[in-house]
Formats: structure tokens, sequence, C-alpha cells
């Protein structure tokens, strides 16, 4: 019997999302889908489910065509916390950039006025 449901996935910055429930694969996880999704908004993927088995989920990748297989995201197993210290590691990374990047531009703001006024 086939019990196979083809439907679409919608990729966001917290997994693959079919059905209501979050996916995710290591195509996902080297392309950096999530950070992409988190910065330039969710995108759809073309998925396959088989009922027997809900905790897989077959993805036609977009790019080579190939069918990918990926695994739930269940938070409280070691690859939902890698994949959350993963997302809070990013968000620490840019928000010490954008610190850096503020405070430099109050530098180059004071160092602008200080060499108006020596005019």
């Amino acid at each position: 019997m086939n019990n196979k449901v083809f439907g679409i996935g919608q990729v966001t910055e917290k997994g693959i999302v079919f059905k209501n429930i979050y996916y995710s694969c290591d195509v996902a996880i080297n392309g950096r889908w999530f950070e992409l999704a988190r910065v330039n908004g969710d995108w759809i993927v073309f998925v396959i489910l088989d009922m027997d088995a809900p905790d897989k989920l077959m993805l036609i990748d977009p790019r080579s065509c190939e069918l990918v297989q990926c695994y739930t995201i269940k938070p409280n197993t070691t690859y939902g916390e890698k994949l959350d210290r993963y997302f809070q590691s990013i968000q620490m990374l840019k928000s010490a950039r954008s610190q850096q990047e503020r405070k430099s531009r109050r530098r180059k703001t004071k160092t602008r006025s200080k060499v108006g006024r020596l005019n």
C-alpha cells in the first residue's frame, strides 16, 4: 500500500515545516537555509511524506532535484538543541557586529566634528 503524501513544505528560520511538524536535513544546514529564511523570508519546497514514518520527510532539493531525507526537529533532542544553539550563536554574532558598527559610526562622527572645529 502506498501511504505517501506529496506536498509543499515551507523553509522557515525554525526549520522545514510540513503539516505543522518541523524537519531539518544536512542540505538545509550546510546551505544555511534557516539563516537565509530569517534574513530573506520563507520559501517553499516540494516534499514527500510517508505516512507510515512521519518522523522522516523526503525533500526534493531545489538545486539538484534529488531526494534528501529530513528528520523531525525535537527541541529536547541533541539535534534540536544543537540547532537552537546554532540560531542563538548566529543572533549573538549579528548583535555584536551591529554594536561594533554603531561604535565605529560614532567614532567617525566625533572625529569629523573635531576636524570641523579645527578648520
